[in-house]
């Protein structure tokens, strides 16, 4: 559940630095702008949101396999098996059913959600500002998935807690679906490391 959570924010926040963000009405440019160039959307205005445009190109039944692996302090990991489907698909909205299994004996069952993105929200809600966290880098790198080459978009992003820092990456493409292809999460206090998360795609089925 914590991995659905993290990702929903992260595509409608720090991710949306990858995908253009336009507004549902036309925006007057302000006095200071060249002419032509559009001003950037209102906090409640209404704009295309990342999340529902990463799945909207794919056909319903589109499946992401993906594999978590968490590195704990102790050195113990924890391995899941993630799938991600597209189980709805209108112009409106998309509805992503996500599967996660755990491969450790004795961890709990498999947990299943459901998430609704929907195509327009308001510009507050997909852009998470800069001076909210402690340190920003983005840039593209040549990747390959399955097969296939693809140029992905990636954004890193640090925050500070008291001693704790926590550095977010993730590639990102327009070709996979979901828009994911990895993340790494490494939560640190001072030198020592508390955990180092890695999420990957490994599998993508399209009807």
């Amino acid at each position: 559940m914590r991995h659905v959570v993290m990702l929903a924010a992260v595509l409608g926040g720090l991710l949306a630095a990858a995908a253009p963000v336009s507004a549902q009405t036309t925006t007057t440019p302000q006095a200071d702008q060249p002419a032509g160039a559009q001003a950037t959307p209102r906090p409640d205005e209404m704009v295309n949101n990342p999340a529902f445009s990463h799945w909207a190109g794919f056909k319903r039944g589109t499946t992401v396999t993906q594999k978590q692996t968490v590195t704990l302090s102790d050195g113990r990991k924890i391995v899941h098996d993630i799938t991600v489907r597209l189980a709805e698909k209108t112009r409106d909205k998309v509805v992503i059913e996500t599967t996660m299994s755990p491969t450790m004996i004795g961890m709990v069952s498999s947990t299943r959600t459901f998430t609704t993105f929907p195509a327009k929200v308001k510009m507050e809600r997909v852009q998470t500002p800069r001076s909210t966290v402690d340190g920003f880098s983005e840039g593209e790198e040549d990747m390959t998935v399955r097969g296939q080459k693809v140029t992905a978009h990636w954004v890193e992003a640090v925050t500070k807690a008291g001693d704790e820092v926590t550095t977010r990456k993730v590639w990102s493409a327009r070709e996979m679906p979901g828009g994911v292809i990895r993340e790494t999460i490494v939560r640190k206090k001072g030198d020592q490391m508390l955990s180092d998360s890695v999420m990957e795609t490994v599998g993508i089925k399209v009807p």
